[in-house]
């Protein structure tokens, strides 16, 4: 019998002595970067409505940029 299960297709629970499926570096990694994403989420939705409103306001307007093309 295997974890997965038997050859008839059957599911076996995990036992307390399992240790669990194996992560390596790169796993760690994004399952640290996924939680600090969750973690700040309010915080980036404001950075992202932060920096719009700071291009709306400093950068020149389209009009201005797009006469000097002749």
């Amino acid at each position: 019998m295997t974890r997965s299960g038997t050859a008839g297709g059957e599911r076996v629970a995990p036992t307390a002595n399992d240790p669990g499926p194996r992560r390596g570096l790169a796993a760690r990694i994004w399952y640290g970067y996924a939680r600090a994403v969750v973690a700040l989420r309010w915080l980036i939705v404001v950075g992202w409505a932060t920096a719009a409103a700071a291009a709306l306001i400093l950068l020149p307007p389209m009009q201005q940029t797009g006469g000097d093309l002749e």
